[in-house]
């Protein structure tokens, strides 16, 4: 039986190791929004790091600003970049790495989202078609 010592110094150990341990560590940051302290005159932009893999660290990556900075108020501003910001925040979390040729995710990501909309699509055409069909074998009916 492990005495309470050996236990404390079991866990210790245990948790020191998992605390350095990097497949812990998160591939990429938070997307954040710049402001320049709210000053219109200065570019405000989306910016993120992301881990690199040759030396397993994040590095920040190019801001992405666009026409966000053609807008004059903060208003417009905030509400272009939090799209960005939500965009790639979004992008991140499906698999996007710049690290890589995203081509192939990007496929299948667009693939995935026409099969939906193709599978969810309302048949109203072929309901119609078949009320059609229906109401001009009755009216042949009723004339003959």
């Amino acid at each position: 039986m492990l005495n309470f010592k050996a236990l404390i110094q079991t866990e210790y150990t245990n948790a020191y190791e998992s605390a350095y341990d990097l497949t812990l560590k998160k591939e990429f940051s938070t997307p954040k929004i710049y402001t320049a302290n709210n000053d219109i005159s200065k570019r405000w932009y989306v910016y993120f790091s992301y881990r690199n893999p040759h030396t397993g660290k994040l590095k920040r990556q190019t801001a992405i600003y666009r026409n966000a900075n053609t807008f004059k108020t903060k208003e417009e501003r905030l509400a272009v970049l939090i799209t960005y910001q939500k965009v790639l925040n979004k992008l991140l979390k499906q698999g996007y790495n710049p690290y890589k040729d995203n081509t192939s995710r990007y496929r299948e990501l667009n693939n995935n989202q026409l099969n939906q909309k193709t599978h969810n699509k309302p048949r109203y055409n072929q309901h119609n078609n078949q009320n059609n069909q229906h109401c001009n074998q009755r009216c042949n009916q009723q004339i003959n």
